[in-house]
């Protein structure tokens, strides 16, 4: 055979990933794997020639095929401008551009063929399908169409075993349309002859083909292969079940039929024959993990069952076999700080739908993320389950420990750099023991700055800040962290409680140091206890102001504080002049002393004082009350005295709030008990420094009564009385307005609101309501020839307000009345040709036009009308002929046609 073209035998399913292209059906029944498949190879450009054994045509490598010329390329871009630029017929289905076709010119005298081939490796007695892909190249329409026969004859005998006519293969003017084509045929022998012949001569414009995917496939009765349950595909879950029950149905089966289930897990590349499934059932045995499995089985007459060219095939069983690993745990829990918890899966996977916690205490969540409260101490075992939505599941465990009430701590003795610090483990551990320490004392100058031990002392490189953490552990389980921040100095800490101090002259002061020294001195001795000299405690009695000096030493480090101790002989204490106070306000009250300690009393006793004993108390007296003051500095004492002369507030009352109407005014009614008061804003107001003054606002206005001096009550009352001034009624009755007698008119007051206002109109002749906003007009020959109507609009608070509105009824039918003539000079009268509709609901159009009948203006808006120009050129004078049409208020049509003269 030519290396032009690819002829492939199959033994195997070929190309399953483009079965829709290569298995395309013309025979009913089920098929199998395409025995043979001319698909002309694969390539870019022009292919080699098929020779003269495969056809009767001349090749061409280059450029167009002419009558009675083939030639093998993979596009027909460039070749005739009425051809489809296109691909071969697998392009259609995979998208790949480099598959050949055989191009096809027809001759110009019919020939026995222009394809030939002998097909071998066929099995005598089996049925095959042959099919072909063929286009018609032409994309503007044919003057002759292909019109082929295929016939398959038995090679050793020339027997004709099969033909097909395909009559006229028409065209397509808007896409490319490949068309299969093909019969049904039962070999005699192992091999047959194919020929495609053209049963119409070529022609100018017509009779071009192109040829593809020439397949032989043998196939028989409907046989077909499904699950147990009737499902020919099944999603499964890897750990569930791994076998599965495959059933197929044969109507044509014989006692001969033999059977072979076949299974592939590379999506129908390769199919491999599954030792032992000979029957007409199955039961899976290969699914060993996640994956698509396909299976089929294939029929043949006896022996034949042996040769995959001989055997038809089922449509594919698929079987999803989804590997699921949905939960997953952390490997413990511990929980020192108290009983809850937080847990959450902590598998990545996302198509989890369904959560079953267990938290091993008999209680259980469905919840994706649970908050869970143990309600006792204890280890539990904690299980999750997940599934997903195609029913599989997944399922983990984990240890959880609840153990609170451990608290890592420990405490610090030291201060001096040069002497070792004392660190001392104070954690606590309800449950369990502590079982290991590791501290980190924070000292970066050095590496050995750590320690395993429970209790241990270190000795600090310099002096400076450390931060020193503990972390400990406990028989539970549980771990913690404690961290403090050590100061070590150049020094021994020294605390004093004061550093000024003010005592009287005949008493005696002891002086308190708290340090880690403990060599202490203090000086100067004079006035001091002799023995208390160089003890914590110093006791002294200054007759004058001294300070005193405390020296401490520690291993090296020494340090020294001072304390100021003033001395007096005797104390006072003063009051600034007694004060006013309104009833209800608090004051506090400020003396003047160096004393220490104070005591309080007052008369009458009122319990007015928030305390006694301090020196600046907060008094609320209810009346005019005197305080006394004892004040001590140790044994020196002083007294003194102060009033607070105590009134009530005054009384203020600006009255009711009111409303009053835009433009009135409304009089003010204040009352109060003081002596002096003032109204405020004064604007608008007539005798505001009465209690009762004029109000006139045009606005809502806050009108505000101050009033004071009202006994020892030195502070301000004020009162606030709202003046709500009803903004002035502006009201529309409408525009002025025409109407011809029996035509209704709508009005429609606007302004109030019709909810709350009353109205009224005036006179109510003609009108369908007189104390309505929206009143309807309807006149007739006998009413006045023009009517003015006043509506007033009065608010439930007594404000009113009115308008007016004039009526001009016309004693006519509806009509559109237009002048005879007009004079556009512009002296304000008859400038403008403009209709009057009278009774016109909707108003059509106006249009004028000259005696040539130009259309010189139209508007279909009412007030509008011609100015006597076109195109801002004004027109002499002549005669001009208008148009009008309307629609009355009873839904007629009103027509007018007439002339009008410009007279210049």
């Amino acid at each position: 055979m030519n290396e032009g073209i690819k002829r492939i035998a199959f033994i195997v399913c070929l190309l399953v990933c483009c079965s829709a292209m290569l298995n395309a059906q013309v025979c009913s029944g089920s098929l199998g794997s395409p025995v043979v498949n001319f698909d002309f190879g694969t390539g870019t450009g022009k292919g080699a020639a098929l020779g003269n054994a495969f056809t009767s045509y001349a090749y061409t490598a280059s450029g167009f095929p002419n009558d009675g010329y083939y030639t093998i390329t993979n596009s027909t871009a460039g070749l005739l401008g009425s051809w489809w630029s296109t691909y071969d017929h697998d392009y259609q289905v995979t998208g790949k551009t480099n598959g050949y076709m055989m191009v096809v010119n027809a001759s110009l005298s019919v020939t026995d063929y222009f394809f030939k081939d002998t097909v071998s490796g066929l099995c005598a007695g089996t049925s095959y399908q042959f099919a072909a892909w063929v286009l018609n190249l032409f994309n503007n329409g044919n003057t002759v169409y292909p019109n082929l026969t295929f016939s398959i004859y038995d090679a050793a005998s020339g027997t004709l075993l099969g033909t097909y006519n395909t009559g006229n293969i028409l065209g397509s003017t808007s896409s490319v349309q490949w068309k299969q084509y093909g019969l049904c045929f039962t070999a005699t022998t192992n091999s047959v002859i194919l020929k495609i012949t053209n049963n119409k001569a070529g022609a100018a414009p017509g009779n071009d083909l192109a040829l593809d995917d020439i397949t032989f496939s043998p196939y028989g009765g409907t046989i077909t292969a499904k699950t147990s349950d009737g499902a020919s595909s099944k999603d499964i879950c890897l750990g569930a079940a791994k076998s599965l029950s495959l059933v197929s149905t044969f109507a044509s089966a014989t006692a001969n039929t033999k059977y072979q289930w076949q299974s592939s897990t590379d999506n129908g590349t390769t199919w491999i024959d599954i030792s032992g499934a000979t029957s007409s059932t199955y039961t899976t045995t290969d699914i060993k993990g996640a994956g698509t499995y396909l299976y089929r089985i294939a029929t043949a007459e006896g022996s034949n069952i042996n040769s995959t060219t001989c055997r038809v095939n089922s449509e594919n069983v698929t079987i999803n076999v989804t590997g699921f690993t949905g939960a997953s745990l952390l490997p413990s829990y511990i929980n020192c700080d108290n009983y809850s918890f937080n847990f959450k899966n902590e598998s990545a996977a996302t198509d989890v739908t369904t959560y079953t916690w267990a938290f091993g205490d008999g209680k259980t969540s469905s919840a994706a993320a649970p908050t869970y409260a143990y309600t006792d101490t204890g280890t539990y075992t904690l299980k999750l389950k997940v599934a997903n939505s195609n029913g599989c599941s997944d399922s983990a465990n984990a240890i959880v420990k609840v153990y609170p009430g451990f608290t890592p701590a420990f405490s610090i003795t030291g201060s001096c750099y040069l002497s070792p610090f004392q660190f001392a483990d104070k954690t606590l551990a309800k449950y369990g023991s502590i079982n290991s320490w590791s501290w980190n004392f924070g000292d970066g100058a050095v590496l050995s700055d750590t320690s395993h031990l429970q209790n241990p002392s270190y000795t600090f490189s310099s002096t400076g800040s450390y931060a020193v953490s503990l972390n400990v552990t406990s028989s539970m389980g549980c771990s913690g962290t404690a961290t403090k921040t050590v100061v070590a100095y150049n020094k021994p800490s020294i605390q004093l409680p004061f550093s000024d101090t003010l005592i009287c002259s005949n008493d005696t002061l002891p002086l308190l140091v708290q340090t880690s020294g403990t060599n202490i001195t203090w000086s100067p001795v004079i006035d001091m206890v002799a023995s208390t000299a160089h003890s914590t405690t110093a006791s002294v009695y200054p007759q004058d102001t001294t300070v005193y000096t405390v020296t401490v030493q520690e291993n090296g480090c020494l340090d020294s504080a001072k304390i100021q101790v003033n001395v007096l002989p005797f104390i006072t204490v003063k009051f600034n002049a007694d004060t006013v106070l309104c009833k209800g306000d608090i004051i506090e009250l400020s003396p003047v002393s160096q004393a220490l300690s104070y005591l309080w009393s007052e008369s009458p006793a009122d319990n007015s004082l928030n305390s006694y004993t301090i020196k600046n108390p907060l008094a609320s007296p209810a009346q005019t009350t005197t305080y006394y003051l004892k004040a001590n500095l140790g044994h020196c004492q002083d007294n003194a005295q102060m009033t607070v002369y105590v009134s009530p507030y005054p009384t203020a009352n600006a009255g009711m709030d009111t409303a009053i109407c835009y433009g009135t005014t409304t009089q003010l009614s204040g009352a109060t008990d003081a002596q002096y008061y003032a109204w405020s804003p004064a604007a608008n107001l007539t005798g505001a420094g009465t209690l009762i003054p004029v109000a006139a606002p045009l606005s809502t206005t806050n009108y505000y009564l101050t009033v004071h001096g009202l006994g020892y009550c030195p502070k301000p009352v004020i009162d606030t009385v709202v003046v709500t001034v009803i903004p002035k009624l502006v009201i529309n009755a409408g525009n002025d307005t025409t109407v011809v007698i029996d035509e209704p008119l709508q009005f429609n007051a606007a302004g109030g609101d019709i909810t709350n206002d009353g109205y009224s109109w005036t006179p109510a002749t003609a009108l369908s309501g007189r104390y309505i906003y929206n009143p309807v007009g309807t006149y007739s020959k006998n009413d006045p020839d023009s009517i003015l109507y006043t509506v007033t609009v009065t608010t439930p608070q007594g404000c009113s307000g009115t308008d007016d509105v004039w009526v001009k009824i016309m004693k006519i039918k509806p009509d559109i009345i237009v002048p005879s003539g007009f004079t556009p000079n512009s002296d304000g009268q008859n400038d403008v040709l403009r209709p009057l509709p009278f009774g016109i609901k909707e108003f059509k159009y106006f249009s004028v036009y000259n005696r040539y009948g130009q259309l010189v203006y139209k508007t279909n808006r009412t007030g509008e009308g011609w100015d006597g120009t076109i195109h801002g050129q004004p027109q002499p004078t002549g005669v001009f002929v208008y148009v009008a049409e309307g629609i009355d208020y009873l839904g007629n049509k009103i027509f007018q046609k007439g002339t009008s003269v410009l007279v210049r």
